[in-house]
């Protein structure tokens, strides 16, 4: 009641505050053939929430379900609410909502789009969106709800808006069925609401058609003729535009003449927008013009399209790879720091060649905005050779600007600088060092990373903790039961919950108590970690710093440029083909006396400075770092030396990152072997290498002869890979060995969540796949759709679970826990009933992990009841 109380007074505020209607014009009525009233069909607005989108500021607090209302029967196989059975609403009573000109921007919409996010609700339909929703809720934590309330959007009346320009009474509507309203048309066709009073009426109505069905014609060219009219209020334009924009029907053409003889620059702003649902911006000249505007607004809308775009094409799919040559020559000379930070977001997504070039002046500018987007760029576009300047920045006494230096660099690779800011004392700057130790798990990083579980600053900690997650459990297990004993019950509960995904699990620790009350309990989650994982965490030896490998001795030395010089004449002599052997020698000396800082500078020259660096050095470098020789053992004709050396390689590949020249050396050599044990080894020796060099060598091995060979390409293409690299995987669906298509499914399901991913022909073989094949792999493929939204995947694994094949619940019941929605609690309750015994057990596993709960110990038959319990409640 409180809740309903603070919105009705919210609503007679904005009430009060908006402009009331103006008088405008009569139209010509757009519904001429219209006969008897038609039923529009009716989308509902209810949203899933989602842990992917970033928390914004609401405009109004949301209203939580009801749950304790909602009559559940036990018997059901889903948990759904009753349906509000509410009486239908009279002309009157809708004619006095639309007569309103209420509209207001929905900022928080805004910001997620102009950041270049998209909610992935887009992807359901309205039916699973509203089934999801409801049983989150219903399995959610009170402290979850209270968290999830302000996450996504603005608000009105308790339901959460996906729409720009927001309108109390047109939302209401557009939330209602449609047997529950009286059919809009009736307020465009019939006479008596032709009058200028009710111009806000008539445009309220056509608005809402469109967001209900883009079917009929008349409302397109009823919309169309609201935003043309001058007289109409502002924001009623704007939002017809924001329809048809959305309306499929609606073309480009339809509205770029309209941008042109826009007079106000709020409508000119929606009308480049909605021009963007239909076409991208370098396919016409219209998303130029606005930049030689002398409003900066204008070019400030127009550059956030360009990135916004230029971000979801980023990988060049379909679309051209350079930027227009007029774009170029904008970026070149706009000097507005807010439109000049879009401009180079989207020279970064493109990755324009020679960016350096283009933003050496903007690495260096006075504005900070400037300087930390250049860096951000320059680093998605792999710039090596800004690497130098971006490192002068961590010098910078502006912790904001010190952390942008240090995320680009470790976009970059460069982790070494980035650790050596690991003391910091700006938050901002330790959030990117804990972010770092994500990219690999040493001896190093897991110091840095148990010093940074107590850190003082609540999101230092809950960064570290996202970056060890994808660390084995022996590794990160450890660090999170650290994070248990957190003064912060977030950073407390989220270990917790890292922790029983891993298996690991005991009731009696509520990470929800005072730290002070849980020493005990917390003593009997180490144990549990013990018996659970097998290691000791609390061993003196799992923390101890072991010495830095030779590889990484090489990595944390950086080239010194008077020694550089030195280096680069060694070379130029090399290259003289006539050059005396004692003069050889010579050189010789001169490279290898400067021991393990020869390599650093190497790789300098090798990969910033792009020179060629014979193969004959291979044996001078071999004397000063011991991964060269090996790859001279890779030449010789002995396989069993080979085989050998590969296995050395793979060993040094674990423990560090290797040098340039020696993983490029690595490619090179294992594109000439067809022995499966050397390849394999070779792949792995690269696991740490840089990634366009791993899938330099992986994307080719898809076609090798050894199905061991062509998964572990799989499984390389997923850690390393791009959304490019989707359809290639596509093929490898079809491979003989189960195996390969089990690892492409892991690939491709990773992949397409990267930005670009062309996915329509590769969800289309996926559903073909959902019959064909043995129960696992058809589970496989269920759960890879349903991750990626699609009610197909939702549907065949409810299927399988109820399949008279022990084989399929059993792959059901193991797989479904790993997918962390609340949606298949039903299922894992019916199992416990089941007549095979492997499934009752898989459940009784799988419900802790999927559920957050835990029910306690005791016999298998207890253990039952009280989660049949739990569900009844």
């Amino acid at each position: 009641m409180i809740g309903r109380g603070i919105i009705l007074a919210l609503s007679l505020l904005f009430a009060g505050c908006l402009s009331t209607a103006r008088s405008v014009p009569h139209f010509d009525d757009p519904f001429p053939i219209l006969g008897t009233a038609t039923q529009t069909p009716h989308f509902g607005d209810e949203q899933e929430f989602s842990n992917k989108h970033e928390k914004t500021e609401t405009l109004t607090p949301h209203r939580t379900p009801e749950i304790e209302s909602a009559e559940i029967e036990s018997e059901e196989e889903e948990f759904m609410f009753e349906p509000d059975d509410d009486p239908p609403m009279t002309e009157a009573e809708q004619v006095e909502l639309l007569s309103q000109n209420q509209w207001i921007k929905n900022a928080a919409l805004i910001t997620m789009l102009e950041s270049g996010r998209k909610t992935n609700a887009a992807t359901l339909s309205p039916e699973e969106r509203q089934r999801r929703d409801e049983m989150n809720w219903l399995n959610m934590s009170p402290q979850e709800r209270l968290k999830r309330q302000n996450q996504r959007y603005e608000y009105i009346d308790g339901t959460a808006s996906d729409w720009r320009w927001m309108h109390r009474g047109v939302d209401k509507l557009h939330a209602m069925p449609p047997s529950q309203r009286v059919s809009l048309d009736v307020f465009l066709r019939e006479k008596k609401y032709k009058e200028k009073k009710y111009a806000i009426l008539r445009a309220n109505a056509a608005i809402l058609m469109g967001r209900d069905s883009d079917t009929a014609p008349a409302v397109r060219k009823y919309l169309l003729q609201v935003v043309q009219s001058e007289a109409m209020d502002i924001k009623i334009r704007c939002a017809a535009v924001e329809v048809l924009g959305r309306m499929e029907t609606t073309r480009a053409d339809d509205l770029i003449p309209l941008i042109e003889h826009a007079k106000t620059t709020e409508v000119w702003e929606e009308l480049l927008v909605a021009i963007a649902e239909k076409m991208d911006p370098w396919e016409h000249d219209c998303f130029l013009e606005p930049f030689y505007s002398p409003i900066s607004s204008m070019r400030l809308v127009a550059a956030k399209i360009w990135y916004r775009k230029s971000a979801q094409n980023k990988s060049g799919t379909q679309v051209k790879r350079e930027l227009p040559e007029k774009f170029l020559d904008i970026a070149k000379r706009e000097s507005n720091p807010a439109v000049r930070v879009e401009i180079i977001k989207t020279l970064g997504a493109w990755k324009v060649p020679d960016l350096f070039t283009l933003l050496e002046n903007d690495i260096r500018r006075r504005e900070a905005d400037v300087r930390n987007a250049a860096m951000l760029a320059l680093a998605d576009a792999r710039c090596e050779e800004a690497i130098p300047v971006i490192k002068d920045q961590l010098r910078d006494s502006v912790g904001t600007n010190r952390a942008a230096a240090a995320s680009a660099l470790r976009k970059l690779g460069v982790f070494d600088e980035v650790f050596k800011l690991v003391n910091d004392q700006d938050p901002l700057v330790r959030i990117e060092v804990a972010k770092t130790f994500s990219e690999r798990c040493t001896s190093q990083t897991a110091t840095f990373a148990r010093s940074y579980i107590s850190d003082r600053n609540r999101k230092v900690q809950s960064a570290t903790l996202e970056a060890v997650c994808g660390w084995s459990v022996e590794e990160s297990g450890p660090l999170l039961l650290d994070a248990a004993k957190s003064p912060f019950q977030e950073v407390r509960c989220y270990a917790v919950e890292m922790l029983a995904q891993r298996g690991v699990a005991y009731s009696g620790f509520d990470p929800e108590d005072k730290p002070e009350k849980q020493a005990a309990q917390h003593q009997e989650l180490v144990e549990t970690f013990r018996e659970t994982v097998g290691v000791d965490p609390m061993l003196e030896s799992n923390n101890k710093e072991r010495n830095p490998s030779p590889i990484q001795q090489v990595s944390a030395i950086a080239p010194e440029d008077a020694k550089l010089s030195e280096v680069r004449k060694c070379l130029d002599d090399w290259s003289d083909r006539t050059m005396p052997l004692d003069q050889r020698q010579l050189i010789h000396r001169r490279l290898t006396v400067h021991g393990h800082r020869l390599m650093p500078m190497i790789d300098h020259l090798f990969t910033v400075e792009k020179r060629n660096i014979p193969e004959s050095l291979d044996r001078v470098f071999a004397e000063v770092e011991p991964i060269f020789q090996e790859i001279e053992k890779l030449k010789s004709d002995d396989l069993s030396t080979v085989r050998r050396a590969a296995t050395e390689l793979s060993r040094l590949g674990a423990v560090g990152s290797p040098p340039k020249l020696a993983a490029k050396r690595i490619v090179d050599l294992a594109a000439k072997q067809d022995d499966p044990l050397v390849l394999t080894s070779l792949l792995t020796a690269l696991e740490n290498a840089d990634p366009d060099l791993v899938c330099q060598l992986a994307r080719p091995l898809l076609q090798s002869d050894s199905a061991r060979v062509r998964r572990l390409a799989c499984e390389m293409l997923k850690q390393f890979g791009t959304s490019e690299d989707v359809e290639l995987l596509h093929d490898s669906l079809r491979d003989s060995s189960r195996e390969v298509v089990c690892g492409a499914l892991s690939a491709i399901d990773t992949l397409l969540e990267e930005e670009g991913a062309d996915a329509s022909s590769v969800l289309q073989t996926l559903k073909v796949m959902l019959t064909q094949g043995d129960a696992g792999m058809q589970v496989d493929v269920a759960s890879t759709l349903h991750r990626q939204g699609h009610s197909e995947g939702t549907d065949a694994l409810r299927r399988l679970a109820a399949s008279s094949d022990h084989n399929a619940r059993i792959y059901v019941a193991r797989t479904i826990p790993g997918l962390g929605d609340p949606v298949f609690v039903p299922i894992l309750i019916r199992f416990l009933d089941d007549t095979n015994g492997t499934v009752r057990s898989e459940a009784l596993k799988g419900l802790p992990k999927l559920t957050g709960q835990d029910i306690g110990g005791g016999s298998t038959q207890q253990q039952i009841e009280r989660w049949k319990g739990w569900a009844k409640k």
